[in-house]
Formats: structure tokens, sequence, C-alpha cells
């Protein structure tokens, strides 16, 4: 792969980008879409969970193959067909959606284009990418109890947050993708359900795309369909 030319198209797709005000619910009533992605050999094993009201209402799997190696900052380009390959397949199936949830980074990225980026614009949702370490140097730490935050920056710029989920438990690195602006991924990422540091839907994506990784069977499994390129619908060749 040449690295150079994703690192420049990141920036340029990083123009496309819009962060505004998002008219989030109450998190009695938020609705998110929440994705992870396991490996083994060579197949991309990812899970999907549609959270309303701080529960769980239906999980869904499946597998294709890996769209590109791991390259630190390139992430996007590995995990997001699989993430697009999935939501394409279940969207119809779904209420409205709030916000889709990654574990990853969105504009807090030395390139201002992370996984929840590229998904946000791939799907044309809000999207948001919450992450259990800052990819910007110097991260900042926020007050020790519950709903603190402190801004990520980029030079001068805040981009994301370091929220406090819980009191006295490390923070976790917020930052929107795209449809949702730097204040409202603090909002969002406090109104996700789970008393733990990682939002429960995040878990709960974890913890089926790891069985489906192992072998177990998946509830809720569905054919992915042919894989997305790694340069969705709206690259301009």
């Amino acid at each position: 792969m040449d690295l150079e030319a994703l690192e420049r198209e990141q920036r340029a797709l990083a123009a496309r980008v819009r962060l505004e005000p998002a008219a989030l619910p109450s998190p009695a009533e938020l609705s998110v879409f929440a994705f992870d992605v396991h490996y083994r050999a060579g197949i991309a094993h990812v899970a999907g969970s549609l959270w309303q009201g701080g529960r769980e209402q239906v999980t869904y799997c499946g597998a294709c193959e890996v769209a590109a190696p791991y390259l630190p900052g390139l992430f996007c380009y590995r995990e997001g067909p699989a993430l697009l390959a999935l939501w394409r397949s279940v969207a119809e199936r779904l209420p409205a959606v709030d916000v889709l949830l990654v574990d990853g980074h969105g504009v807090a990225h030395p390139r201002r284009f992370g996984l929840a980026c590229w998904l946000g614009l791939a799907a044309e949702r809000p999207a948001l990418g919450v992450a259990k370490q800052s990819l910007l140097s110097d991260p900042p730490e926020p007050a020790p109890e519950r709903g603190a935050a402190a801004p990520v920056r980029l030079g001068a710029e805040p981009l994301g947050w370091a929220v406090r989920r819980r009191t006295g438990v490390k923070p976790v690195f917020a930052s929107p993708g795209h449809l949702l602006d730097v204040a409202g991924a603090r909002e969002a990422t406090l109104a996700l359900p789970g008393r733990c540091r990682v939002p429960d839907p995040l878990r709960r994506a974890d913890r089926a795309a790891r069985a489906r990784a192992s072998g177990a069977p998946s509830a809720g499994e569905v054919e992915l369909g042919r894989l997305p390129p790694a340069l969705p619908p709206w690259h301009d060749s």
C-alpha cells in the first residue's frame, strides 16, 4: 500500500467531514449502533449492537475478508469496509439510529480523519469515536469525578475530549466523526449506557465479535455480501 497516498487521501477527505450540532435525544431515548471487529486467519469478524434507551435491542454478526493490514494512523482503511458492509446489511431492519459508535477516533487524529470519520462519511450518518488511548501527544487528564472532561487538542484547536465516565477510572477519548460537533461528542459519550470505562454498547459489540472469531455460534448472523472498497463510493478517483 502507498502510505503517503493514503495519508494524502485522509487529509483530503477530512475536508468533507461536517462538524455540526446534532439534536440528540435524552439518554432515556438515545439510539446508538455500536461496532467492533476481531480478526482471525485473514477474516474480519464484525458485530454491530443496537441500543435504545440504555438497553440492548439486537446484535448482528457477520464476516468478510480483511480489507488492509494494520497500519498506525490508517486504521480506517482496515476496519471501515467491514463496518460499512455490516451497516448496509442491517440498516433497513433498524429503527432510526441517532449515532454510529466505533471503538476508534473521529477528528482527534493526526490528519483529522479517523475511523468514525470514514464510517460517518460513507454511511452519511452522525458518527462518534470513543477510544481507550489518544492518538495525539500530551493527552489531558480530566478531574477525577464522573462527568469531568478535558479538551484534546491538535495545536490550539480542540478536536475532542478526555472524558471521565466513572469516578477514579481512566478516561476515554471521544471525538466526532461526522454530523456531530465537538460539544456533542462529549454529551453523547456521557449519555452512553454503562458504569464501566468503556460504554456498554461497545463492550457488547466487542464480546459478540470476539465470540464469533472464536467459533462460537452467534445470534443475528447476517450475510455481508461484497466487501465495500477501502475507498468508499464518495471517493473521487
